[in-house]
């Protein structure tokens, strides 16, 4: 008799972590626009990947759009870990460049046409609620070239940039508030804000490319030269530097 119970026991010991084995594993998919499901996969080929999560919720991702399968039964840290590095500090730098105006300051004046070019650096959280909205602050150079005169600026600023949808490939906007620092003493500084919608694509879990079009005003004191039925005025003048054009960011 205490023969066969041990019999037994031997093969209930050979069983259970065959049984194991079979059991549905539970894994952390993550995706390369940061989304991460935790479930069991049902389907994977080498186009796409059926995962079911937690609740029952079953996604279909193909897969070029995901970065990492990871067995949660091995590491149970792993969400953890995750969160953590996708709430870094990011780096965006960007690039504009467009046409700029001066708006009429009388009945009897035009607005003046010219172009706007510069660049900034932002520094700041970068996927805040795992939303990938960064918000930080940096600083920037923006010139205006009308009438063959140019006005300088840095502005110090504030901004923020949240893409729409949580893909791959998302539309985005943005916000920047700020002031504008003259560097010619001729000149005198205000306030600076810009505005930005375009298409934001995830390239990795820390890198992102950003194209779109830009709007942004600058509250200046300068000194201009304009011509009022064939009369010459130059005047100092509070009015707005105003510019269109595209932007270009990159963040890493």
């Amino acid at each position: 008799m205490q023969v066969l119970i041990h019999i037994r026991r031997c093969i209930l010991c050979l069983l259970l972590p065959l049984c194991c084995t079979l059991l549905p594993a539970e894994v952390v998919v993550s995706l390369r626009s940061g989304q991460t499901v935790t479930g069991e996969i049902l389907f994977q080929d080498e186009d796409v990947i059926v995962v079911k999560d937690t609740d029952g919720r079953r996604y279909q991702f193909p897969v070029q759009e995901v970065a990492e399968v990871a067995d949660q039964t091995k590491a149970p840290a792993a969400e953890a870990v995750k969160e953590q590095r996708q709430k870094k500090v990011g780096v965006i730098l960007q690039l504009n460049g467009g046409g700029a105006a001066l708006p009429a300051g009388n009945g009897n004046g035009n607005a003046l046409w010219g172009a706007e070019a510069g660049g900034s650096i932002m520094i700041g959280a970068c996927n805040l609620m795992n939303r990938h909205l960064f918000a930080g602050g940096g600083i920037g150079y923006n010139a205006y070239i009308i009438q063959g005169k140019t006005w300088s600026f840095l502005p110090v600023m504030l901004t923020a940039r949240l893409p729409l949808m949580q893909t791959l490939h998302a539309p985005a906007v943005g916000l920047s508030v700020g002031y504008g620092i003259p560097l010619s003493a001729k000149q005198k500084g205000g306030f600076y804000t810009a505005v930005d919608a375009g298409w934001r694509y995830q390239m990795s879990e820390k890198t992102a490319l950003f194209l779109g079009i830009s709007a942004g005003i600058q509250q200046a004191g300068i000194e201009i030269t304009e011509i009022i039925e064939n009369n010459r005025y130059t005047y100092s003048t509070g009015r707005c530097l105003c510019s269109v054009g595209l932007k270009l960011a990159m963040q890493f």
